[in-house]
């Protein structure tokens, strides 16, 4: 992959990032990085050119350049001014086409919820939620120059010592988030009663807890105070799709994740997934999938 570095780019020093894993991803006291992709090409080029399992918020803003983003098995075109936002545990992989400018930023969780609005984020922790894999935002010459301005903003916070730099960037970043989230594609529910759409968010955040122990409807039923058919009803007028069949995605999704990412063999990534029996778990992976899994693991997808 060779991008294109702007003049700024060759001054940059490890001081103006924060250091990062094998695996591409921020260290737990690093809670943010902002990089150019020149620069991540340059220094982290395994970050984008392997499948990396996200462990926080990705923003990934191409400014110029075209290529290629896979999201938890499914393939985007990317290209010039569009912001492609992942949440925490996607898989992913990047790939380019020539020469590409553009912006990495990487937020832990516990960052991202410093800005103290949970609405201002609910386009980032809800894009997932009812079968979106990735949120896509395109931008404008005017809200270029805005965003990226508050970027230079941010990374000159994070590459010096100022008082009170983590309410600075508390700050930026909401503001930035906000400019995000005003361009970002919302969800319309008609005639659905706002609380069905919080019992069904709900229940998606509990599944991506416990979807290794509780695979039942009645479990997650129980932990919202509703019954199975109550659950598996506004699930449905919401997303789709009956809560059933949320929980036998994310199962199958995990499990596609493991394949390609860990290494695992089939018994084992049963266990990592509460199976004790590894036929059943074979059994279940292709009724819900269409696939076997070791076809799957060998690039038959």
């Amino acid at each position: 992959m060779r991008l294109k570095v702007r003049p700024t780019d060759t001054h940059e020093s490890a001081r103006d990032h924060f250091q990062m894993t094998s695996k591409g991803n921020a260290k737990a006291d690093n809670p943010v990085e902002i990089h150019t992709l020149q620069w991540l090409e340059q220094n982290h080029p395994i970050s984008f050119n392997s499948p990396i399992r996200t462990t926080g918020f990705e923003i990934i803003w191409i400014v110029e350049g075209t290529g290629k983003l896979t999201v938890d098995c499914q393939e985007y075109v990317i290209e010039p001014n569009v912001i492609y936002c992942l949440s925490p545990g996607q898989l992913r992989q990047f790939s380019t086409n020539g020469k590409v400018e553009g912006y990495y930023i990487s937020l832990s969780e516990e960052f991202a919820y410093l800005a103290e609005n949970k609405q201002d984020f609910s386009f980032l922790t809800l894009q997932n939620s009812f079968g979106r894999n990735l949120q896509i935002i395109h931008t404008t010459k005017e809200i270029h120059h805005e965003l990226e301005d508050i970027l230079m903003k941010m990374r000159t916070e994070l590459s010096n010592c100022f008082m009170l730099r983590t309410e600075i960037l508390k700050g930026l970043l909401k503001i930035f988030i906000i400019y995000l989230s005003r361009k970002a594609e919302r969800q319309d529910y008609v005639n659905v009663p706002e609380k069905d759409i919080h019992i069904a968010e709900r229940f998606i955040a509990l599944l991506k807890i416990h979807y290794t122990t509780k695979r039942m409807v009645a479990d997650y039923a129980r932990e919202l105070c509703v019954t199975p058919n109550y659950l598996n009803r506004i699930v449905k007028k919401v997303s789709g799709f009956p809560a059933s069949y949320h929980i036998q995605q994310h199962i199958v999704l995990e499990a596609k994740r493991q394949a390609l990412y860990s290494g695992l063999s089939m018994k084992e990534v049963a266990y990592e997934l509460g199976f004790t029996d590894y036929a059943h778990f074979s059994k279940f992976f292709k009724n819900n999938s269409g696939m076997n899994f070791t076809a799957f693991k060998n690039g038959s997808h």
